[in-house]
């Protein structure tokens, strides 16, 4: 599981980071990564819906085989220099996917034991973080060397190996299949959405989950350019901070499944991982101008462990929400509810920025309703009252 996430993520990022040799040929300036984005993830949105649907007729691991397949076409298509072909491409990344993770939410949730659950989730999603590691290190020698539609080529192949590696697997976890089950309609796609909405506690978790996303999408997205044109620093120090905040949030997302799966259980995890998150959102805005400091590089590492690392805590704590017989579809609706985060956050935190004149008060303002939420989780009861009630 860990592999095909880190397939996925390597996939989603390898055009970004290919973009200087793939722009190119195409006449299109770097504002066109900001479409790729967009368009990849609307493109998940939707997929995601398809997850419950297809892990019920193939099973979870061939449904994560035809994503990965899907995936790699598509990155084949964005190779080739035509707006149109990019495009259609773009979009088949993103419909690869959607379907992975209630793909394997459904196959931990079989394999792990219940007093594990959120850190297995929480190291199946450290491969978010590790799949862009791999594509930064990778991509850009292959472009280098073959060009940009040859750094396609070599990410697909490496999705096609990981889908055939997986094969091994279908003995164990594709043995629940319904053949005859209905194909996805239009009203089923919307029922991973109508599933977590009609539950009161999964509609918290998810709503909430949209802005945790749009901050992980924009430390992501604009960590470098605020440290390197609001305050100064050097450019590969820029990318040293990018790196901490990505290294904290893989470590970060282990850290938090152990912690809730011990006594600080959900509730207690999430409450301080929001409060870190929106804590050192507010902090963004007092790092010092021209240089690193140590302090500086804590406060990075930080923020990555909290706005990047909450996923899997996330991810497991539905997969316990979800009504009986229906996890995939709370899964893949609280997926949906991630990636319009990712849709939406980057343009509003690009419009806070220019409004405000300064990145570092876009981070603090995306952190209030954060700090909002922390203290309304503080609030309200515990797991522990909630059974003893």
């Amino acid at each position: 599981m860990l592999l095909i996430q880190v397939a996925t993520s390597a996939a989603n990022l390898a055009p970004a980071v290919a973009a200087p040799a793939l722009l190119s040929p195409l006449g299109l300036s770097p504002v066109a990564v900001g479409f790729y984005v967009a368009l990849l993830y609307a493109s998940a949105m939707v997929s995601a819906q398809l997850g419950p649907m297809l892990v019920r007729r193939w099973g979870p691991v061939r449904t994560s085989q035809w994503a990965l397949t899907v995936s790699a076409v598509g990155l084949v298509l964005v190779g080739i220099p035509q707006v149109g072909v990019a495009a259609v491409g773009t979009c088949l990344v993103g419909v690869g996917c959607g379907p992975v993770v209630p793909a394997g939410a459904d196959m931990l949730v079989r394999a792990t034991p219940p007093g594990r659950v959120a850190l297995a989730f929480s190291i199946r999603q450290t491969g978010v973080p590790l799949g862009g590691v791999l594509a930064g290190l990778l991509v850009p020698p292959v472009s280098l060397a073959w060009g940009g539609q040859g750094a396609m080529i070599a990410a697909a192949g490496f999705c096609v190996i990981v889908a055939l590696a997986a094969q091994g697997l279908r003995p164990h976890f594709d043995n629940r299949t319904d053949p005859l089950s209905a194909w996805p309609s239009l009203s089923s796609m919307a029922q991973p959405i109508r599933t977590v909405l009609d539950e009161p506690r999964l509609r918290g978790a998810v709503l909430g989950s949209t802005l945790y996303a749009a901050m992980q999408v924009c430390v992501a997205s604009y960590l470098v350019v605020y440290l390197t044109r609001d305050l100064g620093w050097n450019v590969a120090v820029a990318g040293l901070g990018l790196a901490v905040a990505q290294i904290g949030g893989a470590l970060g997302r282990v850290a938090w499944g152990a912690l809730a799966d011990g006594p600080a259980q959900y509730d207690g995890t999430m409450r301080l991982l929001i409060g870190a998150m929106a804590l050192s959102g507010f902090a963004m805005v007092l790092l010092p101008q021209g240089q690193e400091t140590l302090p500086a590089l804590l406060l990075l590492g930080l923020l990555g462990a909290s706005a990047i690392g909450w996923n899997g805590v996330f991810f497991a704590r539905l997969s316990q929400l979800a009504p009986h017989g229906q996890m995939a579809e709370a899964v893949a609706g609280g997926v949906f509810f991630n990636y319009l985060g990712v849709v939406i956050g980057p343009a509003i935190f690009g419009v806070a920025a220019a409004g405000l004149g300064s990145h570092g008060w876009a981070y603090a303002l995306f952190s209030v309703p954060l700090a909002v939420l922390c203290v309304a989780l503080w609030r309200a009861p515990t797991d522990g009252a909630r059974r003893a009630a």
